[in-house]
């Protein structure tokens, strides 16, 4: 069973979070330069697909999730927007991630949980063995402001996520 941790639901005309936070940005598949920036300063005048990814421990996420907004990193920047993973990991976690997958994607390490818990999009799934971790969710920020939004229901992988989906609604 999933529960959810805030009471407040993650929607169209949300604000991001504003707070400091670490940023990983990949280069050609190299993910080493970590940044501590304020969120609200980093989005202000960027469209932005933010992905909500579940961490490798969730196999569907790690084998099948990701790597398709790697492989489609280049429509993405066509349509001039960057795509930033957050994930409840550390930045050594995003790191290794990037870095195996490859491409130019920012992740967001939120380590504590913060921002997904604020956004409503931490899952509980310690009852799975896996705490707490961000849901499986694509939205395209503007300036900050979510303006489209797909998230997933459940436990199960469907296309309302994936790369491809969001790509096509830019």
């Amino acid at each position: 069973m999933i529960k959810s941790i805030s009471k407040r639901l993650l929607h169209i005309g949300q604000q991001f979070p504003a707070t400091r936070a670490t940023f990983v940005f990949g280069h050609k598949g190299k993910y080493q330069n970590y940044q501590n920036l304020e969120t609200t300063q980093f989005l202000q005048d960027k469209k932005v697909v933010l992905v909500g990814f579940q961490g490798e421990f969730i196999p569907q996420g790690t084998e099948m999730y990701l790597p398709d907004y790697v492989k489609l990193h280049k429509e993405f920047q066509k349509k001039e927007c960057l795509v930033l993973v957050l994930t409840i990991d550390s930045a050594e976690k995003c790191q290794e991630l990037g870095e195996r997958f490859g491409g130019n994607l920012i992740f967001l390490a939120d380590e504590n949980a913060k921002i997904s818990q604020e956004l409503n999009a931490a899952a509980d799934l310690t009852e799975r063995g896996f705490g707490l971790k961000t849901k499986r969710f694509s939205a395209l920020l503007e300036k900050g402001t979510i303006t489209k939004l797909n998230e997933e229901i459940g436990t199960g992988m469907t296309k309302t996520s994936k790369a491809l989906t969001i790509l096509q609604e830019l």
